[in-house]
């Protein structure tokens, strides 16, 4: 009753309050109500009082907790089960009572604090790997003190332990360093002042330590030096000693979660700029506040209800039958919350709402209605329609509605896709091209959920040496991935936001770099090179262009939504697609980041009713697009004016195959969508033209010719195809390998008798190619051996007009 009348009169607190703040209030109200409030299901009680949860493991197979009944429980997750049941306890303590406990984050140590007959010790007891304390192992001593000590809290990367007791002191004890008093209890003016503390807990790189005080106080405490840097009273003053309160420093250090009110307050740093409020999630006053290993998201709790905010938003709000007393992370994605009745509860913190077909019809549907009643009012009044003319226009709206319908269902839909990246299986790939390859490999999931802790393979294909296959750790779930010559990224947005962490397999100082973006902003895709970084963020669709160590080089803004991007050397090829209509509508952009220009842009050709499989650059910089279809493109590079320069090209036909690289015009390829597996056999498609006999070799070497011609004079090729380009001019003695192409089309019409055809090749190509006449006069000796006099003795005139002009046209013969 008493509890009830507690709340009851804390609710008429909290309407008054938004009575008195008019407007602020009356918004976050609206928010709240506007949230879709979820009940918690809680799970049985594994303890008698309350139940704290004290640790819960990455892959969520694991949660330890402690109770009011001293004993440390270990509930897990059994084979075919979705729900976790208790499966071992263990006595902690045979003193009175134990009045605080905490887990470290690795579920290596446990602080236990009891109340004995001599007083209230801190103790750490060492656990094993199922997390049981480790018998025979004494537990070493935190500290001592005269009063309860309230909190224990651990530093969530450091051997670090914070002690706030009720007689105002806070200590910090290290595992190799022991133990240090920052407050000290008593009276005067100093900090022991204040009363007894609430909280404690230290910062990202244990620098500070923030201490919340009976009497409303906050205070922060340089560590190194114990001078204090900030006060100031913010909550009302405690009075009943049974009152929880657990703030958190951000990841990162920015900010400072401070439950205590109605909304939750987030305090910058350096102190000196106002304060964040988080309005509108909770009734009461919130108790507790807790960020997640990335830092990304912020889960607060009161005496009804669980809060979680993203990008400083309100995004779900949970309640509960009984009061939260403590949180624990379970990798990024999931929380354990235990509640003071002992039962605890499994919460996935990040969940997106489902796509309410009927709400987004129906406005389409209501104006429809609305325009045909305007019509109808509007328009003067038409004499009735006989019944067979009535029946004709039911018949046509008919086929026309089924024609519609088939149309909208085969009409395919452009989805985003990383090059290279397969979707399917926990083993998996996130990129693969000419560079090397990123393999994913996550293990069995637990609860149906998704796992953590998972590991990327990277294979560089240029290192011959055991040292090329390296497997990386990484923290969070990824879901983008792009490998280069002799480095990769990797993006997450597992958590709310993005962060991309660039690995460098030479590293001069420093082996990875990490960038993460704002709040608002949302990796949708990756692309690297040995000289940059692209990222396209949502929704603002901007492209965002670093160096691998992230120094920004430029931003774009794109006029659609991002389809795929892929980087080679200095260019990066982009795709995206304005408000598709039936069909997809891309664009491409050729972008050269060293030079800081756009070389090539506009729409990108697919076959009908396809989509963009693939995009990928060969090793000669050729920019390729495939289709669903299976048509393989290659772009043109201005330059080279009988190319169609900014046009694509079609070179090869693909069924069921899987593009892997593509080099001296062929396209290396695997059967349907791989698996990461030891090796893999190539299978090679050569470009070939959609044209019929010798003149499709011909067109073929003419265009890979004028590309490399137009690549190497735009720089973009490495220096190895600049000398074996060298080497084919001297083999030719002076003649453009367009010419030398020429000339053996020349050759194989001349024997044919094809005397129009050689014509044609002479004055189309060899007459625009020739900086002197001696191919001509070749072509002349080739065509007077095949005896044909007529086109001997065009060759021979149009020799003598070469020789004085090298770029004749073909109409002045």
């Amino acid at each position: 009753m008493e509890q009830e009348s507690e709340k009851d009169e804390a609710r008429g607190e909290a309407e008054g309050q938004a009575q008195a703040q008019g407007p602020a209030r009356a918004e976050a109200a609206e928010a709240a109500e506007a949230a879709e409030a979820e009940q918690a299901v809680l799970q049985p009680a594994p303890h008698k009082g309350t139940c704290d949860a004290l640790y819960f493991s990455a892959d969520r197979s694991r949660l330890l907790t402690a109770g009011a009944d001293g004993r440390l429980a270990c509930l897990e997750t059994r084979e075919k089960e979705t729900s976790m049941s208790r499966s071992w306890a263990q006595k902690i303590t045979h003193s009175l009572r134990v009045t605080a406990a905490a887990v470290s984050s690795d579920a290596r140590m446990l602080a236990v604090a009891e109340e004995t007959a001599s007083g209230f010790q801190a103790w750490v007891h060492l656990l094993d790997a199922k997390g049981r304390i480790v018998q025979g192992q004494k537990p070493r001593i935190a500290g001592r003190f005269t009063l309860d000590i309230r909190h224990l809290s651990w530093h969530p990367s450091l051997p670090y332990l914070c002690i706030a007791t009720d007689d105002g002191k806070v200590d910090i004890w290290h595992e190799s360093k022991g133990r240090k008093q920052l407050f000290k209890g008593g009276g005067g003016g100093g900090p022991g002042a204040a009363g007894g503390v609430r909280c404690a807990c230290l910062d990202d790189k244990a620098e500070k330590i923030a201490a919340a005080f009976a009497s409303g106080d906050l205070a922060v405490v340089d560590v190194e030096t114990s001078k204090e840097q900030f006060r100031s009273k913010l909550w009302p003053k405690s009075v009943s000693g049974s009152e929880r309160l657990s703030m958190a420093w951000a990841p990162n250090g920015s900010y400072l979660a401070l439950p205590g009110e109605q909304s939750v307050r987030l305090m910058p740093r350096d102190f000196s700029k106002e304060m964040v409020q988080l309005e509108g999630g909770h009734r009461f006053s919130t108790t507790i506040a807790s960020w997640s290993p990335s830092g990304h998201v912020l889960v607060s709790a009161s005496a009804e209800a669980v809060a979680v905010w993203a990008h400083q938003r309100l995004h779900r709000i949970i309640r509960f039958a009984v009061e939260p007393s403590s949180i624990a992370w379970g990798g990024c994605d999931f929380v354990a919350v235990g509640t003071q009745a002992g039962h605890f509860a499994l919460l996935q913190v990040l969940v997106e709402a489902p796509a309410d077909k009927d709400r987004t019809a129906a406005p389409v549907d209501s104006q429809d209605a609305r325009d045909s009643q305007v019509s109808q009012e509007t328009l003067p009044s038409a004499p009735s329609p006989s019944t067979e003319d009535t029946e004709q226009a039911e018949a046509q709206q008919g086929q026309q509605g089924v024609q519609k319908a088939t149309e909208a269902k085969e009409a395919p839909k452009q989805q985003r896709f990383q090059p290279g990246a397969t979707l399917k299986g926990r083993r998996r790939f996130l990129a693969w091209n000419g560079c090397g390859s990123l393999k994913l490999m996550l293990p069995a999931s637990r609860l149906g959920t998704r796992p953590q802790g998972a590991q990327v393979e990277v294979d560089y294909h240029s290192w011959r040496d055991p040292t090329s296959v390296r497997s990386f750790k990484i923290e969070e779930n990824v879901e983008l991935g792009a490998i280069g010559p002799n480095l990769f990224a990797l993006g997450s947005n597992a958590c709310g936001n993005s962060t991309i962490a660039v690995h460098v397999a030479s590293p001069w100082q420093q082996a990875s770099f990490r960038c993460t973006l704002a709040l608002d902003e949302r990796a949708e895709a990756l692309a690297i090179s040995s000289s940059f970084v692209a990222i396209v963020v949502s929704p603002q669709r901007y492209l965002r262009i670093f160096t691998p160590s992230f120094v920004p080089i430029g931003v774009l803004s794109l006029a659609g939504d991002i389809v795929s991007m892929v980087a080679h050397g200095d260019l990066l090829l982009v795709v995206f697609q304005p408000k598709p209509k039936r069909e997809p509508n891309l664009r491409f952009m050729l972008l050269n980041v060293d030079r800081k220009e756009r070389m090539e842009a506009g729409q990108l050709p697919l076959s009908e009713r396809s989509t963009l499989k693939w995009i990928g650059f060969s090793a000669e910089a050729q920019a390729l697009s495939l289709d669903s279809k299976g048509v393989l493109r290659m772009l043109c590079l201005h330059g080279a004016g009988e190319n169609f320069g900014g046009g694509w090209i079609p070179v090869a036909g693909l069924q069921k195959l899987w593009p892997v690289q593509a080099e001296e015009g062929a396209l290396s390829c695997v059967e349907a969508e791989p698996k990461p597996g030891p090796s893999y056999r190539f299978q090679k498609v050569p470009f070939k033209l959609p044209c019929d006999g010798p003149a499709e070799t011909f067109l073929r070497q003419s265009l890979l010719a004028a590309h490399r011609a137009q690549a190497t004079a735009c720089g973009l090729l490495p220096s190895k195809d600049s000398k074996a380009m060298a080497k084919q001019k001297k083999r030719c003695a002076g003649a453009s390998p367009n010419s030398a192409s020429a000339l053996n089309l020349l050759r194989i019409f001349l024997e044919s008798k094809e005397e129009e055809l050689a014509m044609d090749v002479v004055a189309e190509f060899l007459s625009r190619e020739s900086s002197k006449a001696s191919e001509l006069e070749e072509a002349k000796a080739a065509a007077s051996a095949a005896k044909l006099e007529n086109l001997a003795a065009q060759l021979a005139k149009l020799a003598q007009l070469a020789s004085g002009q090298p770029a004749l046209k073909a109409r002045k013969l």
